[in-house]
């Protein structure tokens, strides 16, 4: 890692390891996500980032409709989950990074171009927020672990969380035939990345 830019070794995807939030209050630490948090948070060489953070064990909707649920369900969705996107931009002098919100999950932030304090360890990558936040009524700061991410460990994890009966995890040289072929006879759709399909 030796020489490269600070913007060079956020490149790619990391997965989450943790996510606590410190009262500025000196109150205690909680973690809205749980201390098992799930999440992904990428960042893409023409500079866009995305991140995606998620309680564990989330249930699914009744209804298996998206948009048809109870109110506790769309409550128990809303809060279990953390997710925005946009442009990312790194001040190499200062070893400072901001993420703008394009599209966020929370409305409010949409719009914010928010800074982040970074420091990357090896395989580790943790942020915190430079600024207090409002978070379950208190202000606090933001602290997060992640992990340089491996796609193909995240793909045998998947299939172990989810089990052979639901579906199964293809390889990124497999080709899917039938009803996911491309148009035209006897094309196939060749997979890019690690997918779920249905038996």
């Amino acid at each position: 890692m030796a020489g490269k830019s600070l913007r060079d070794r956020l490149i790619g995807a990391w997965t989450l390891v943790s996510y606590e939030e410190r009262p500025v209050d000196g109150s205690e630490s909680f973690f809205p996500m749980t201390k098992n948090p799930k999440g992904i948070i990428m960042y893409t060489p023409d500079g866009f980032m995305s991140a995606q953070l998620s309680k564990p064990d989330r249930k699914p909707f009744a209804s298996g409709d998206w948009f048809k649920a109870t109110d506790h369900e769309f409550k128990d969705e809303a809060t279990s989950y953390i997710a925005y996107t946009g442009p990312f931009h790194v001040d190499e002098e200062n070893q400072h990074l901001t993420h703008s919100m394009f599209i966020s999950l929370f409305p409010n932030w949409i719009g914010q171009t928010q800074p982040r304090l970074v420091r990357i360890e090896g395989d580790r990558l943790f942020l915190s927020s430079a600024t207090p936040i409002s978070s379950s009524g208190k202000k606090v700061m933001s602290h997060l672990e992640w992990k340089r991410a491996d796609a193909s460990a995240m793909a045998l994890a998947m299939g172990k969380d989810f089990g052979t009966s639901q579906g199964r995890f293809m390889r990124a040289t497999e080709t899917v035939p039938g009803e996911f072929a491309a148009a035209g006879a006897g094309q196939n759709l060749r997979c890019a990345t690690a997918m779920h399909l249905p038996r």
